[in-house]
């Protein structure tokens, strides 16, 4: 199975549910290839890690295919910037944001009072 995901070039998942894929393909530093309602506001097309399609549009989708079939360049650069993004998503980032807001919100709560 390793050997498989080593010869991976990208992921395309253009479902509703693939937020979990996503997450998993941008630790591996994969670009992926997504619908607006997979990426539940994971990324935005503005973020170069990877392409959005319409839903149902299969010539969009064969064209993202192709484009990151051919381009390895444009798959390494987008791939590095998925992964670097992945690590503001660690247990440590993530539990750190919570940390930091609720700290936050406590002391606009003793404000108040």
């Amino acid at each position: 199975m390793l050997f498989i995901v080593q010869q991976i070039s990208f992921v395309c998942r253009p479902g509703r549910r693939c937020t979990s894929s996503y997450h998993r393909s941008d630790v591996q530093g994969l670009p992926v290839i997504v619908t607006p309602m997979g990426t539940s506001g994971v990324f935005s097309e503005g973020e170069d890690i990877g392409l959005i399609v319409p839903p149902g549009n299969v010539d969009a989708l064969v064209q993202a295919i192709q484009l990151l079939a051919k381009d390895e360049q444009l798959r390494k650069n987008m791939g590095l910037l998925a992964r670097q993004r992945a690590m503001l998503f660690t247990w440590e980032q993530v539990g750190k944001r919570r940390l930091d807001l609720l700290l936050e919100k406590r002391i606009e709560w003793l404000s108040y009072r």
